[in-house]
């Protein structure tokens, strides 16, 4: 892949979040999970500062359904190949992202996209840099 990846199962509780959350999003992810019983793409995570970069609806959606741990992909953060883009005309940094995570306030909804650089300059969406992990709901039940 373009950007170094790696799978865990990491613990929900260590997992921050620099976006809030679509509640009607949420229940859709909810009810769309219970119906196939698995979670078929994981998160995309900072391994540094366990600030979630893609997923905040898939994770709202597992604390709410009661897992104890998140399917995700590990990314260096610092990684220059991984940028930022922003809705709105302000650029938001990467610091931005981890100090709302961290400390708030969260941005709303939405309101970042994460990219990797491409080979031939073009961007590729984070969710995009590995295939569906299919891990059952189940496993995600459970403390390691």
């Amino acid at each position: 892949s373009l950007v170094a990846t790696r799978f865990a199962l990491l613990p929900i509780q260590e997992l921050k979040t620099h976006e809030a959350a679509e509640p009607d999003r949420v229940r859709r992810v909810i009810r769309q999970i219970r119906s196939t019983g698995v979670v078929k793409k994981a998160i995309v995570v900072d391994s540094k500062s366990m600030v979630v970069l893609d997923g905040v609806h898939r994770l709202t959606a597992l604390r709410m359904l009661g897992c104890v741990r998140v399917p995700a992909w590990l990314v260096d953060y610092s990684d220059e190949e991984v940028v930022v883009f922003s809705k709105g005309k302000s650029q938001i940094t990467k610091d931005a992202v981890v100090r709302a995570a961290t400390q708030g306030p969260k941005f709303p909804p939405k309101t970042t996209r994460h990219m990797v650089k491409g080979k031939d300059g073009g961007f590729v969406h984070i969710s995009k840099l590995e295939g569906d992990v299919s891990v059952p709901l189940a496993t995600l039940m459970q403390q390691a």
